[in-house]
């Protein structure tokens, strides 16, 4: 819908507000409030109604809400003095008063050039390109088919990627002036394009992702292997390549997205935005991807992995204590990945979601089913097997977290989760009696970026425990200095052992570090 409000016009399609001058910049909060009133503008509009569809319902501080109503203002023009555009009753609530109209070409239906912005269409497009061969004719030219269509199935898995068919691109083998160019000409937005070259019995093969936006490189890399047992080198390949892809997309979209103001993002660029933020683990950064994925499910209501990601920052406010009401932060956990499954029961992020519920339940056992089902519907999948072997750490299966684990932290090392990653290796390798390992395990998940309490609290327990007491001393005085109020009961929250061995070893060794309750 478009609406003309005096010398502005407000693009509900477009999630746009513009003016004289162009754009205008807005908060994602500061649009909602606006759409709000100017939908509602026959009525008064009481603050808890602004809070329960601006805010969904949180607990929101007068001077918040006071905040964001002042930015909208200064954007269009108005201010608290004279309020010609939104009138505040004191006590009671707002209402919109400027000039509204409808330009004709609104009623006459869509813009063309609307096309599907902010629907699940602005997903980028990927063209894997039959690779290049180079080197001896040994017999294995198929392969130079075969991986890309590897590819082209694993990467298909992923739902939140449009993947072209093989039928499409093999067609652009001999395509010129290159089959890049013409990839972009069939809608793609990044090709990936690679070469093998075979010798002495080994392969090397060379695949480059580029953005066909911009044409910059995102990502290369160069792997080795044997042709004496090809199929495995081939499976090795491909999942390195997959996991790869997995995160490098993902962070090229984010940049991209970071370069567009805030209300022209379509649905993938705020959802990709939400996902820059929501790795940090900060209350702050929670709740900035919380915005952004907020936005991303207005913009395109079938977007299941935004829904997903909504589920991950409402378990986030519950399990790190940011919700003032923490049952509410649990039932929209739980609201959110039941919406994301039944948009895509498919979808791997979906049954993540979902699996990670049953861990704010202190029942991780039950959520087992669909964590198991996040890795098999993409076996690439490193946060899927870093969830599954969290729950196995919680529940006392060493085994089976120190093999996930080990897996997740394989097929991504540069994953922003790394830290927690290694931080549950350790303390599995704790509890499988392994101490000096265990210790070096949890320095890393303690050194790593976007380290938190967890991470930290669990460098003490298992210095302690395993008798490094300088290295514990040491940490829990990191501990003081980043998180003051720091306890034993705020770490089993965030981290709810149902195994009451390893709770009762960690409990002990916090306590004897220095620890309160």
């Amino acid at each position: 819908m478009i609406y003309r409000l005096g010398e502005f016009c407000l693009d509900t399609g477009r999630a746009e507000l513009s003016g004289p001058g162009g754009p205008v910049a807005l908060e994602p909060k500061a649009y909602d409030l606006l759409v709000l009133l100017v939908e509602r503008r026959e009525r008064l509009v009481t603050r808890e109604e602004a809070i329960d569809t601006v805010w969904g319902g949180r607990f929101i501080s007068d001077a918040a809400v006071s905040t964001v109503l002042k930015s909208l203002r200064k954007a269009l023009g108005d201010d608290g003095e004279t309020q010609r555009i939104i009138r505040t009753l004191r006590g009671r609530g707002f209402r919109f008063v400027g000039e509204v109209s409808h330009p004709p070409s609104a009623a006459a239906g869509p813009r063309a050039e609307e096309g599907t912005a902010g629907r699940a269409g602005s997903r980028p497009r990927l063209a894997i390109l039959p690779f290049r061969r180079f080197g001896e004719s040994s017999g294995f030219d198929v392969v130079a088919d075969a991986l890309p269509a590897d590819l082209i199935a694993g990467l298909s898995r992923l739902r939140w990627l449009q993947v072209l068919a093989q039928e499409t691109t093999f067609r652009l083998r001999d395509a010129h002036p290159s089959p890049q160019s013409v990839a972009a000409g069939l809608g793609a937005t990044y090709a990936l394009s690679g070469a093998i070259e075979h010798a002495a019995r080994r392969i090397a093969v060379s695949i480059e992702l580029c953005d066909l936006r911009s044409g910059a490189v995102v990502w290369a890399e160069r792997f080795h292997g044997s042709l004496d047992d090809i199929h495995q080198t081939r499976a090795d390949i491909a999942t390195a390549v997959l996991a790869a892809l997995e995160i490098q997309i993902p962070l090229n979209e984010a940049l991209r997205a970071r370069s567009c103001p805030t209300e022209q993002l379509d649905a993938w660029g705020a959802y990709h935005l939400g996902l820059h933020h929501i790795f940090r683990f900060t209350e702050a950064d929670n709740a900035i991807a919380t915005g952004y994925f907020e936005r991303a499910t207005r913009l395109d209501p079938n977007f299941a992995s935004a829904f997903a990601a909504l589920s991950f920052t409402s378990y986030q406010s519950a399990a790190m204590r940011w919700a003032p009401d923490r049952a509410l932060a649990v039932a929209q956990a739980q609201a959110h990945a039941e919406r994301s499954l039944d948009l895509d029961p498919l979808d791997p992020f979906a049954n993540l979601a979902e699996g990670r519920l049953f861990l704010l339940l202190n029942r991780p056992e039950d959520g087992r089913p669909w964590l198991e089902r996040s890795v098999q519907l993409s076996p690439s999948y490193a946060k899927g097997y870093y969830s599954r072997g969290f729950a196995a750490m919680l529940a006392g299966r060493t085994g089976d977290c120190l093999a996930d684990m080990d897996h997740a932290i394989e097929l991504s090392p540069l994953d922003p989760m790394l830290c927690a990653m290694q931080a549950c290796k350790a303390v599995a390798l704790l509890a499988a009696g392994r101490p000096d390992e265990a210790v070096a395990w949890a320095n890393r998940g303690a050194r790593a970026p976007h380290a938190h309490i967890a991470m930290l609290m669990i460098a003490v327990a298992v210095c302690q425990r395993a008798g490094d007491l300088a290295g514990a001393v040491t940490w829990q005085a990191v501990l003081r200095a980043r998180y003051p109020g720091a306890t034993l009961q705020g770490f089993f929250t965030v981290l709810p052992f149902t195994d009451r061995g390893l709770r009762t070893l960690l409990g002990e060794a916090l306590r004897q570090a220095g620890t309160p309750e």
